[in-house]
């Protein structure tokens, strides 16, 4: 077989590979079509035209610029993932173009090693985990089949062409002893990589890489979430089937509350002041939320306290992607106790509309809320309520009473007297039932008010525009009322009793006061439509990507959410009897107050813990390996490195040694012939014949003839000449 061959292919496939999966998650799919062509042509204009290379003081030139570019970058915006994989990225597809070396494709294998890392470092899905084993598994491969390239390129002196390639057949035994190396150097590392994610104490990445270990369970771009209402620009409006969210929901007793059926309101912001076609909060965030920095597992009121006309849910929630910056996190109107389950800053609003912002370490974030949900009362006349214009907005409010009219209720005749709650109604089924819905990013005409325009004219938009008509006509006709943006959770899996939230489910819908001082919420995109974007589709599509989500959150939950508490509940809770790394006080400035010595303890305890257990287990696999041989003589994993060589080749080696003049190990018989050949030229001119003979033989796969073995023989004769000479 001629393994040897397969190396400088492989190294190919390991960059391809590598490039592969860190883009996948980071879902750059620009970066991607623009560097792998570019990595396969440079590849084949060195490797299958022959004598083409670009210019040696070009390839460094460019590598030189790259280089700037990174330093440039690292000191205007911070060194992170991003820029480094980028850089080496770059690196890699430069040296395509260059004559590689065995030196170049180990460093192209071991940026490739690199760019894995970064992908864990980016992503935790269970698709990179996947893709992950493959590429690891060719890595080992080809570091491995390097060390057998690396010897023929020191022997030959230069690059190894085809000829010299083709000329390296390795036996059948050498074959399997490689193949057993490999298998041996997988499961090794895999049994000691299980025993530090076992064993090694949680949080520590998070104090060597800061914010870099902190990776997305999923894509850290897309989130469809928006703050802010802007008519005319993108917005909510998002078609991407990216999950950013998980949440169980669970009654005060601990039922599960989720059903196929049902669909849940995620609130994120709350904006009540319009102008200029944008929707956003009437005060400053700063100036209306107070901060505090959570501890782990203990509940924070955040909102009023739970009276008997509200009822008590609880909500479960996983962002998938959280950002290392100040963000919006959600809950179900309204929020009373909220309980973080990974170290983090709460902004609470001081005003209790239920808005809650965090900051902490980005990635993966879990947090616990229990809202307390408004049961409305009996409506009743409101006769103080006011009917002033409140939405300055020229014909939003002369539209508002011509629907009102239509519907029989004339607001200019103060003898009729109507709920805000039922004009609300109203006009949310006339917006429902006389408005089409698009995803088209609409923009009004100069000079004309984004949603006059919509309600007068266009008629047609997606849920912004639907949000902000509803909301700009009760507004306009004294009643209080402000636009929610947030996501719908509509998408129940049964196998997991929980909700996945994706980009697309994000929403912007509306809260309007009623009669007793309740905000209730509602919803005026037509109900067809929000059916057919927010519900999991009943095809064959639909069904498989439900199943895959089904198989990521098991992975989410068991691998990626493996912390100190799941260590106790496997080891028990007397075996890390210390908090995790992670959950140490910290101050502002983000050092550890207290603990720091038990910190160390725990860590060098579990680190010894973890090496031990990986000793023990190599050791009992050694010890079972010589059971297996005193019980079986025959056995070996690999072949005895004599077998393969015929009995003038081992004699020949055995009568040099005799002679002071021994081969070493490391060395091929025709290298060790020119190092003694000023010495002794004769006997370096019979290891050279000796040695054409042998590899004859034995690559070759000829047969000796009669007379070939006799003049072996007299070779052999004249190595031990000058011995038997000597001794005499």
């Amino acid at each position: 077989m001629k393994l040897i061959l397969w190396f400088r292919p492989l190294a190919l496939v390991c960059v391809l590979i590598s490039m592969l999966v860190y883009l996948i998650s980071t879902m750059d799919l620009m970066l991607g079509v623009l560097v792998l062509p570019l990595t396969l042509a440079g590849w084949f204009l060195t490797e299958r035209i022959k004598g083409f290379a670009v210019p040696t003081w070009l390839i460094n030139s460019v590598i030189l610029l790259t280089v700037v570019y990174a330093l440039h970058r690292g000191l205007t915006r911070g060194i992170d993932v991003e820029l480094i994989s980028s850089f080496m990225i770059w690196i890699q597809v430069v040296k395509m173009y260059d004559r590689k070396s065995a030196r170049d494709l180990a460093q192209l294998i071991t940026m490739s090693v690199f760019l894995l890392i970064a992908a864990v470092l980016t992503s935790n899905t269970l698709f990179v985990g996947l893709l992950l084993i493959p590429a690891i598994m060719l890595l080992v491969f080809s570091s491995t089949l390097f060390q057998l390239y690396a010897g023929v390129e020191r022997t030959a002196g230069r690059v190894p062409n085809a000829a010299d390639l083709a000329r390296c057949i390795v036996s059948r035994n050498a074959t399997r002893s490689f193949f057993a190396t490999v298998l041996f150097v997988s499961i090794a590392g895999t049994v000691i990589a299980f025993g530090v994610f076992v064993l090694a104490p949680r949080g520590l990445a998070s104090k060597a890489f800061g914010q870099w270990s902190s990776p997305a369970l999923g894509s850290a771009r897309v989130t469809g979430f928006s703050d802010q209402v802007r008519l005319g620009t993108g917005g909510l409006i998002s078609e991407s089937h990216a999950i950013v969210m998980d949440m169980t929901v669970n009654d005060r007793v601990g039922n599960n509350l989720g059903a196929l059926d049902r669909v849940f309101y995620l609130r994120g912001a709350v904006l009540d002041e319009y102008e200029d076609g944008k929707w956003t909060r009437s005060d400053a965030p700063t100036n209306a939320a107070a901060s505090i920095s959570l501890p782990l597992d203990r509940w924070f009121t955040v909102g009023p306290p739970s009276s008997d006309r509200g009822f008590s849910i609880e909500q479960t929630i996983t962002m998938r992607n959280a950002s290392s910056r100040r963000e919006h996190i959600f809950s179900l109107w309204r929020p009373h106790l909220v309980k973080y389950l990974q170290p983090g800053r709460l902004w609470a609003s001081v005003r209790s509309d239920g808005v809650m912002e965090h900051e902490g370490n980005k990635g993966r974030f879990q947090y616990v809320v229990r809202s307390v949900i408004p049961v409305a009362g009996v409506a009743t006349p409101n006769s103080g309520h006011s009917l002033s214009d409140t939405f300055a907005v020229p014909g939003v409010r002369e539209h508002a009473l011509g629907v009102l009219q239509e519907a029989g209720i004339n607001l200019n005749d103060q003898s009729i007297e109507a709920s805000p709650e039922r004009i609300a109604s109203i006009l949310e089924q006339y917006l429902q039932n006389n408005f089409s819905y698009t995803l088209n990013i609409l923009t009004a005409p100069s000079r004309r008010d984004p949603v006059e325009w919509f309600l007068n004219d266009e008629q047609q938009g997606h849920c912004e525009y639907f949000a902000s008509a509803l909301a700009g006509m009760s507004k306009s006709l004294g009643i209080q009322a402000r636009v929610v943006t947030g996501f719908v959770a509509a998408e129940y899996i049964p196998s997991t009793r929980r909700y996945i939230i994706r980009a697309s489910n994000a929403h912007a819908w509306v809260e309007i006061r009623n009669s007793v001082g309740i905000w209730e919420r509602y919803d005026p995109t037509p109900s067809t439509v929000f059916d057919e974007l927010h519900k999991p589709s009943l095809n064959l599509a639909g069904r498989l990507r439900r199943w895959f989500d089904s198989l990521e959150y098991v992975w989410a939950s068991s691998v990626v959410a493996f912390d100190s508490e799941s260590q106790k509940r496997l080891f028990g809770s007397s075996f890390f009897t210390g908090d995790s790394i992670g959950d140490n006080p910290r101050s502002e400035d983000g050092s550890v107050q207290s603990g720091s010595i038990q910190v160390f303890l725990e860590a060098s305890r579990n680190g010894l813990v973890v090496f031990i257990v990986a000793g023990i287990l190599l050791t009992g696999f050694v010890m079972a390996l010589k059971l297996i041989k005193k019980l079986n003589p025959s056995f070996s994993l690999r072949s005895n490195r004599n077998l393969d060589h015929p009995p003038f080749f081992i004699e020949m080696l055995s009568r040099l040694t005799h002679m002071g003049l021994a081969k070493p190990d490391a060395i091929p018989p025709l290298v060790h012939a020119r190092h003694i050949q000023t010495q002794h030229p004769d006997i370096a001119q019979a290891i050279r014949t000796i040695c054409n003979f042998y590899y004859a033989q034995r690559f070759g796969m000829q047969s000796l003839t009669r007379d070939q073995h006799a003049q072996i023989r007299e070779l052999l004769d004249t190595i031990h000449q000058p011995y038997a000479t000597t001794r005499g």
